[in-house]
C-alpha cells in the first residue's frame, strides 16, 4: 500500500478501520468528514475488502512505524456496568433508544423493551453507536431493565461479553458488520435480527427523497451502501440458523428481491402498539371535522405534501370553514410544507417532537387522523392513532394495506392530494360512518398489534426451548 494513504495521524486511521468495520463505509465518511477525505475512507475499506484487516494492519505498523492494531479494552467502568446488566433473560442491542440525550429515535424499541417488562422478562438495552461519546449507564425508569449506551469502538469487546452471558439476543436494525460480528462470536440460536426498513432494501425504492442533482452527487455512495447491506444480508437470510424478523410480509418479499435470496428462519411479527396507552374512545361523528397530522417532515417519503395539498384543495370547497387541523411535526421539510397552510385560520400548526403523553392528549381531542405515505413499510403512529380510536386516512403504499383497510379506515391511492382531499370531504359529509369505522379501528389493532400478536411471541422467540431453527417463513 502507498505509504501517502498512511501519511495522515496513525491513531486516526485505527480508529477508521475499527469504525468501518464495526459500523461500515456510509458512518465512517459521514464521521469523518471534514477530517479525512472520502476517498480515503474508500481506499482504506477497499485494502480491507481485498487483502484483509490482517494486512491493512501490517501495512499501517510497517509505514507509520505503529504496533499491530490490538482490539480496544473496554474501560473498567464499561466492563462492570456489562457484567451488572447482562445478566437478563433478553439483550437488546440497537443503534438509537429514547433517553436524556436522545429524546427520539427508537420509541419503537421502548415499547418493546415496556412490554417485556410488564410480562415479567428482565431485559437490558446495550446502545451502541458512533454518536455514543462516552459510556453511560442509564434508568430508564422500568423496573427489570437497565440501558448501557457504549462508544461504536467497542463493539467487538461487547459482543464478545455478551457470546458468554445466557439470555437471547435481540438486535435491531443491524449494520453488515455487527451481523457478521453477531454471527461469528454469538451462539447463533440466542440472535433474532429485526428489520424494519431501510437496512434491508434498495435505496432506489425512495427515490423520490433525492432530486436528480442529490442522486447524481450521491449515486457512488449509495450503490456503495447498497453494496454492504445486500452482500451481508444474503448471508443473514439464508442463515437457517439464525432469525430473521420482519415487521410486515411486504418488508419480507423486499428483502427477499433486492438481496435475491430467500429468507430463512424468517418471522412476520409488526411492531408492538402500546394499546394500553393509546387507549380506546370511539369517536363521535362530532369529532368528524377535527383532524390531526403528527408526522416526520424529515424526506419526502413520509407524504406530509400529499396531505397539505390537500387541505388546500378543500380550502376551494364549500364547508371548509367548518373543518379544524392540527398539525405537528419536525424535521428538514416542515417549515417549507407548512408555509402556505399557515395562513389558514382553522389550521394550527407548530413544529415540535410529540411525546407519547402530546400524541395522547391530542389523539382525544380529535377524530379523524391523516397519516399520508409514499413508503411505510408498517406505520406505528397510524396504528397509535387507530388504537386511539381515530379515524386514519393514508394512502394504499407499500406495507400499509397489511394494516389497515376500508372497514377500519380510508384508503386511497398513491400520491393523490385530490384523492386525499375527497376522504376528507367524504368523512365531512358522512359523519355517521366515523363511530363505525372508530370502533374497528381499535378492535383491529387490538388484534393484529397487541400484546398476544407481538410482545408474547417475541418473548418466545427468548426462550430457549423454542429457539430451534426452522425453514421458511413463520407468520
Amino acid at each position: 500500500m502507498s505509504k501517502k494513504i498512511w501519511s495522515t495521524n496513525g491513531a486516526r486511521l485505527r480508529r477508521m478501520v475499527e469504525m468501518l468495520r464495526a459500523e461500515g463505509v456510509w458512518v465512517t465518511q459521514r464521521y469523518y468528514a471534514g477530517a479525512v477525505s472520502r476517498k480515503l475512507v474508500r481506499r482504506v475499506r477497499s485494502r480491507m475488502q481485498t487483502a484483509g484487516e490482517d494486512l491493512v494492519q501490517a501495512d499501517i505498523q510497517q509505514q507509520i512505524g505503529q504496533s499491530p492494531i490490538a482490539e480496544p479494552e473496554l474501560p473498567q467502568d464499561v466492563a462492570n456496568h456489562l457484567t451488572d446488566v447482562l445478566d437478563t433473560d433478553i439483550v437488546v442491542i440497537c443503534a438509537a433508544f429514547p433517553g436524556p440525550d436522545q429524546p427520539y429515535g427508537g420509541e419503537f424499541i421502548r415499547t418493546r423493551v415496556e412490554g417485556y417488562v410488564k410480562a415479567g422478562v428482565s431485559v437490558s438495552v446495550l446502545v451502541i453507536s458512533a454518536k455514543v461519546v462516552g459510556a453511560k449507564l442509564e434508568d430508564c425508569g422500568l423496573s427489570s431493565a437497565s440501558v448501557l449506551r457504549i462508544p461504536v469502538r467497542y463493539l467487538r469487546s461487547v459482543l464478545q461479553r455478551v457470546a458468554v452471558s445466557e439470555g437471547a439476543v435481540f438486535f435491531h436494525s443491524p449494520t453488515p458488520d455487527l451481523q457478521a460480528q453477531a454471527r461469528e462470536l454469538i451462539e447463533k440460536e440466542r440472535i433474532s435480527f429485526w428489520f424494519h426498513g431501510f437496512e434491508i432494501r434498495d435505496y432506489r425504492r425512495l427515490y423520490f427523497n433525492y432530486d436528480t442533482a442529490e442522486m447524481a452527487r450521491l449515486r457512488v455512495r449509495l450503490d456503495d451502501v447498497n453494496d454492504q447491506r445486500f452482500s451481508e444480508a444474503r448471508r443473514t437470510l439464508s442463515d437457517p440458523g439464525v432469525n430473521k424478523i420482519f415487521v410486515s410480509e411486504y418488508l419480507r418479499k423486499v428483502a427477499e428481491i433486492d438481496t435475491g435470496v430467500v429468507a430463512q428462519s424468517a418471522h412476520i411479527i409488526p411492531n408492538s402498539i402500546d394499546v394500553d396507552r393509546y387507549r380506546f374512545v370511539q369517536k363521535s361523528k362530532e369529532l368528524s371535522t377535527k383532524i390531526l397530522l403528527i408526522r416526520s417532515f424529515s424526506r419526502a417519503n413520509y407524504g406530509n405534501d400529499i396531505a397539505l395539498n390537500a387541505i388546500r384543495i378543500l380550502s376551494q370547497r364549500p364547508g371548509f370553514d367548518s373543518l379544524q387541523f392540527t398539525i405537528r411535526g419536525f424535521g428538514d421539510l416542515f417549515s417549507e410544507l407548512t408555509q402556505d397552510v399557515r395562513r389558514f385560520p382553522n389550521v394550527d400548526v407548530e413544529e415540535k417532537y410529540c411525546t407519547p403523553d402530546d400524541m395522547v392528549a391530542l389523539h382525544r381531542e380529535h377524530g379523524v387522523f391523516l397519516c399520508p405515505s409514499r413508503f411505510d413499510t408498517q406505520g406505528v403512529t397510524m396504528g397509535e392513532a387507530m388504537s386511539s380510536g381515530l379515524v386514519c386516512v393514508t394512502n394504499r403504499v407499500a406495507g400499509i394495506p397489511e394494516y389497515i383497510d376500508e372497514k377500519s379506515g380510508v384508503i386511497v391511492p398513491p400520491n393523490d392530494p385530490i384523492a386525499f382531499a375527497d376522504a376528507i370531504s367524504w368523512l365531512q359529509n358522512n359523519p355517521s360512518v366515523t363511530p363505525h369505522i372508530s370502533r374497528e379501528a381499535g378492535r383491529r389493532v387490538r388484534a393484529q398489534c397487541g400484546f398476544t400478536s407481538t410482545i408474547a411471541r417475541e418473548i418466545e422467540l427468548s426462550r430457549r426451548e423454542q429457539r430451534e431453527p426452522a425453514l421458511g417463513v413463520l407468520n
